[in-house]
């Protein structure tokens, strides 16, 4: 209790500026003041929240010199055997402790009073810790407060690829129907694009194109049911179609970009979309080919040709190819839609057998013979499929239609419908 009481006496001393609390410290030191006065004159300074603190240095060489002027001997002097043996043993010990301690707790204040100085302006204070600015909070180097020159707004899918500097993709052909809704960027703190998101809307469903940078490697996934995943190359790269519980998804990557394109829509349009970023050898309805039989007769296609039946309110609404870098025909995709529905014929060139795999339910499969050929007539989850194999080709006529049509489409393919 003696100590305590003794401790509080000193309390006025909180009240004091620091540069008298210092000049306090350097007597103290000096004289033979006891250590409870001493521990006051400390605990004073540590709780002064100035940052302006002197240097340590200079204050401790300016103490000992006034020691030196004042016939003391230096604590610490440069030459020890010079010096006397009249400073006992503790008050070396206990005055080395007493330096030790404050310059360590002088120059925590300092840097912490530095800290909080640095870190409110946003400046790295602990190496690896968080920054941030007015607009920008980053665990890395802020070397800019984002791309200003870049609209907030964009009128287009393009547009935005354009400000970004992107050219490894561009916009690609919008299934009928569909219009640009909204368009999201998210950026890294220097400015450089990170996510890409353009999202179209018929009033019914959404379509979405997400376009996502990455260093090393490709990240990202996606949600897939167990179907078998679909692909097709193009521009030297090899797509992915897909399918979810309530859409269907088409993956690639390029240099330096995740591309995703998914949507409640066929996956030949998925297909079509991504062949039309990169101007693959694919047209629209009025564009290369205004039928499938011309696009047939440009390719030199004759193992099949384009049915001479289709479903009553059908019409032609385009077509597809994608070609190998020669030229070389790799599918042809025809499309025919009655305002609602879609009805979609695709020839696949294969070499030494089929290999293109399609989702089933567990329905009978049906068959019919055509042209010297078998054809299968299969059920989806969504709807039906008629294929057959010719001797180059394997064929696909696939929609929302009573499998009897499909068998009637077939057969006027070869001039033999009722």
């Amino acid at each position: 209790m003696a100590d305590r009481k003794e401790y509080n006496a000193y309390g006025f001393l909180e009240e004091l500026p620091l540069e008298r609390l210092e000049e306090l410290l350097a007597a103290a030191s000096a004289g033979e003041e006891d250590e409870a006065y001493l521990d006051a004159v400390i605990s004073a300074i540590l709780k002064k929240e100035e940052t302006s603190l002197p240097d340590i240095d200079q204050a401790w060489a300016d103490f000992q010199q006034y020691r030196t002027e004042s016939g003391d001997t230096p604590l610490f002097p440069a030459d020890e055997s010079a010096a006397g043996k009249t400073v006992s043993q503790r008050t070396v010990r206990f005055q080395k402790l007493i330096r030790i301690g404050l310059a360590a707790a002088l120059a925590a204040i300092s840097i912490l009073g530095t800290m909080a100085a640095a870190q409110a302006a946003g400046l790295d204070v602990f190496g690896a810790m968080a920054r941030w600015t007015d607009n920008v909070f980053s665990f890395g180097e802020i070397r800019s407060d984002g791309a200003a020159d870049v609209p907030s707004e964009f009128t287009s899918l393009q547009e935005a690829l354009d400000a970004y500097g992107i050219t490894e993709v561009s916009e690609p052909w919008i299934p009928n129907g569909y219009t640009l809704d909204s368009i999201e960027t998210l950026c890294m703190p220097d400015g450089t694009l990170w996510h890409l998101s353009a999202e179209y809307t018929n009033g019914i469903a959404p379509l979405h194109m997400v376009i996502d940078s990455y260093w090393d490697e490709p990240i990202s996934q996606i949600e897939k049911t167990d179907a078998p995943v679909e692909t097709f190359v193009v521009n030297d790269t090899i797509v992915y179609l897909l399918e979810n519980i309530h859409d269907n998804s088409a993956a690639w990557a390029t240099e330096h970009y995740e591309c995703f394109v998914g949507g409640a829509v066929e996956k030949s349009e998925l297909r079509q979309m991504v062949l039309s970023i990169y101007e693959n050898g694919w047209s629209e309805s009025g564009a290369a080919f205004t039928s499938l039989q011309e696009a047939l007769d440009a390719y030199g296609i004759t193992e099949v040709s384009e049915p001479a039946w289709i479903p009553e309110g059908y019409t032609f609404r385009s077509v597809m190819a994608d070609c190998w870098p020669d030229g070389e025909i790799i599918c042809l995709a025809a499309e025919y839609s009655d305002g609602t529905n879609i009805l979609v014929f695709e020839i696949e060139r294969y070499k030494d057998k089929p290999s293109l795999q399609v989702e089933k339910t567990s329905a009978s499969v049906e068959t019919f013979a055509v042209n010297s050929s078998t054809a299968y007539l299969l059920e989806n989850i969504n709807n039906n499929m008629a294929a057959w194999a010719t001797e180059h080709y394997a064929c696909y006529i696939s929609g929302i239609i009573e499998k009897s049509k499909l068998r009637q489409i077939v057969l006027s393919t070869y001039g033999n419908y009722q």
